[in-house]
Parts: structure tokens; sequence; C-alpha cells
């Protein structure tokens, strides 16, 4: 793909990431805080979309058939979002615990 959309995506992720950590709710069932999962999830699909909408608005401009590519990196995006979503639940503790944070 193009690399340089990352330029225009990540800090799109990043401020809606950065924007939920600080937000002042809970999302926790028992003490397992799912905030973490939530701030993950949200932020690569704020990301993911980013970018293939720039990608779809710069393909405007250059003739090209119509085919399915776009939806393919949805699906791309929303399966990443849940492989991170994943990950970043499973090492929340033990990082929480490694550097000795609070909740």
């Amino acid at each position: 793909m193009i690399p340089y959309i990352n330029f225009i995506s990540e800090p799109v992720g990043a401020l809606v990431a950065y924007a939920l950590v600080k937000a002042p709710f809970r999302f926790s069932f028992n003490k397992i805080t799912f905030k973490p999962a939530l701030v993950t999830f949200l932020g690569t699909i704020a990301s993911g979309v980013t970018y293939v909408s720039v990608l779809k608005f710069l393909i405007l401009f250059v003739k090209t058939p119509k085919n399915p590519a776009f939806t393919f990196l949805l699906t791309v995006v929303i399966t990443t979002a849940i492989a991170n979503t994943i990950i970043a639940q499973l090492i929340y503790y033990p990082v929480k615990a490694a550097t000795g944070k609070q909740d």
C-alpha cells in the first residue's frame, strides 16, 4: 500500500486512544478492567478506517476497475483490531505489575 498514509492514520488512532484513556469512565467486571481492550479496539478501528478512507480518496483520482479491495481492507482492519484487543488485554496486568502502576 502507500506507507505515508500512516502519517495521517496513526495520529488519528493515537488521539482516539488518548481521549479514551483520559475519559473518566470505568469499563470493568468484578475486579477486571476491560478499558485497555476498548481503547485498543477503538484506536485500531479509527486508525484503520482513516487509512482505508484516505487510500480510497487518493485512488478516486486514478481510473481503476471496480473491485472488492476496500471491503477486504476493512476486513483486515477489523481482524487486526480484534487481535490487538486480545493481546492488549492479555498483557495489561503483567505490564501493570512489572511497572508497579496503579489504576
